[in-house]
């Protein structure tokens, strides 16, 4: 994975192949080649914060999509979170709903460091499913299965909205 510089707009996919639903952002990546316009950068990544960081490293927009797992929202449900500017808001935890990254720490970490040293991207944005089996396999439960689309769409909708 190679960093953005001089990117417009990126789209990260986080996740593990192998971990079901865990994998969701990983199959958006996938659904959005070729239908996106030129010069949108496709990358995926486990969530790790460092490469997180430097996926969206010079980017003016940036959207991460992963698999979510917590809070109350039945499996299937999609999120939306657009993270604000430090002056606008207290810090991401405030800005994000009850669900987190299936990866622990690695997003939410990932938001505050860049924020604490000044490399948030313009517009950063987390497109989330909440997932409901995370074990070893490639198969999507059927709630994440029946709306995996969607999510890509929703994605895509934003990347357009930001290009234009």
């Amino acid at each position: 994975m190679s960093g953005t510089v001089g990117t417009r707009i990126v789209v990260i996919g986080v996740g593990a192949e192998f971990r079901c639903d865990d994998r969701a952002g990983l199959a958006v990546i996938d659904r959005l080649r070729g239908r996106l316009p030129a010069g949108v950068a496709l990358l995926c990544t486990d969530g790790e914060p460092t490469r997180l960081m430097e996926a969206w490293s010079g980017a003016t927009a940036a959207i991460v999509v992963d698999a979510v797992s917590g809070g109350d929202s039945p499996p299937g449900t999609l999120h939306r979170v657009v993270v604000a500017d430090e002056a606008e808001a207290p810090g991401y935890a405030a800005s994000v709903p009850a669900p987190a990254s299936s990866h622990g720490l690695g997003l939410s970490t990932a938001v505050e460091l860049s924020r604490v040293l000044s490399r948030l991207p313009p517009a950063l944005i987390l497109h989330g499913v909440q997932g409901a089996e995370f074990g070893y396999g490639q198969a999507f439960s059927p709630a994440v299965a029946a709306v995996i689309d969607d999510l890509a769409a929703a994605v895509r909708a934003d990347v357009l909205s930001l290009s234009a």
